[in-house]
């Protein structure tokens, strides 16, 4: 096995004993339109593809087409697509107008872009990403959406499998008291489709004993922080929070918000929540309702509705024998769909497909 791009521990020792040998590349360029991939790096790449002959060379969150290129190039290459840069060359599939777009990449999409210099550049990036990726042995998605969203741009159904990400299940969450302020979190990067103006708006909409804890950083940090300053906010700015201490603020929440604005390709900290026993109340787009159900584990809402947010959110509290019981669904749910064992162990069986295929010579 090579790993190409990073590697954020998942795989314990007993189970890289059960791949074999492997190899980490570190350090590769991100493909950010106007930075050329080192020709040094690519050459590196290239010879230890044909010193180490891997089985399988999965690239993880990697963007350089020359890069890309190589990895499909040795017939053994798989990719997990992270997010919409493979297929989108503007805002994550929304459009100027700040909708979502639901064409696929084409000619259409300099009006996105602005500055025809910069629109050609990036036109010529995503496909290129593209291209690499339609002839990757296999490709890794996080959900149906996703894998909809490749098949659209032309890639065989047959070579895409869905893995949605894995969630460790926390501790059987603390009785939330009576009596006290009812806290709802937001946690993750502060911009705009995130949908975090929409989560403002529907704050000042809470009951009089609830308030929104908004965790991150990002371009629309000092907007939530002069929200929270101001007289009667029902905003509570916590900054930027380490694993611990966010883990701590979320089960003492009574619900877990994520209002975006745009397809996510997921949604990884509404899976957290609802490992650790905390409804989610998220906006119905993307891949989220894959596993958010619907009235079973949490509320979804029109994206861009505070209205609806807040009213969702505040059922939670009005109900907490419903939300105790969600809570307990989630929990449940994250322990039978996305166990870290049994998403590893697809992973693993994809690596012997294509370890049993012929090299290219």
């Amino acid at each position: 096995l090579l790993l190409a791009g990073s590697d954020d521990g998942s795989l314990s020792a007993a189970e890289r004993r059960r791949i074999g040998p492997w190899k980490l590349l570190r350090g590769l360029d991100a493909g950010r339109p106007g930075r050329r991939v080192p020709a040094s790096l690519a050459g590196k790449l290239r010879k230890l593809l044909a010193d180490f002959r891997p089985h399988v060379v999965h690239a993880n969150d990697l963007l350089a087409p020359e890069l890309l290129e190589l990895v499909a190039g040795s017939g053994r290459g798989l990719i997990t697509v992270q997010d919409h840069r493979c297929f989108c060359p503007g805002r994550g599939k929304i459009d100027a107008r700040g909708r979502i777009c639901r064409v696929p990449l084409g000619e259409h999409c300099r009006a996105c872009l602005g500055d025809e210099g910069y629109a050609e550049r990036m036109l010529r990036l995503t496909r290129g990403r593209l291209e690499a990726v339609a002839d990757m042995a296999a490709v890794l998605v996080l959900s149906k959406y996703m894998a909809g969203e490749l098949v659209q741009v032309g890639v065989a159904a047959s070579r895409i499998f869905v893995v949605a990400p894995w969630a460790d299940i926390a501790p059987a969450p603390p009785a939330r008291p009576h009596g006290r302020r009812h806290l709802h979190l937001l946690a993750g990067r502060l911009a705009p489709h995130k949908g975090v103006a929409v989560a403002l708006r529907a704050a000042r909409l809470l009951g009089r004993r609830q308030a929104l804890v908004i965790a991150g950083d990002g371009p629309l940090a000092g907007a939530v922080a002069a929200a929270a300053r101001r007289p009667g906010a029902r905003v509570i700015f916590a900054g930027w929070l380490d694993r611990r201490r966010l883990a701590d603020l979320l089960a003492r929440s009574a619900s877990l918000w994520l209002p975006s604005l745009w397809p996510e390709p997921f949604g990884i900290s509404g899976l957290e929540a609802l490992a650790a026993g905390v409804p989610v109340v998220a906006s119905n787009t993307g891949g989220i309702g894959e596993w958010l159900l619907a009235g079973q584990v949490g509320h979804l809402v029109t994206p861009g509705d505070p209205v609806a947010l807040a009213r969702a959110a505040s059922s939670l509290v009005s109900s907490p024998g419903l939300a105790t019981a969600m809570g307990t669904r989630g929990r449940s749910q994250v322990a039978k769909n996305h166990a870290a064992e049994r998403q590893l162990s697809v992973i693993l069986d994809i690596y012997s497909k294509i370890a049993g295929r012929s090299p290219r010579v």
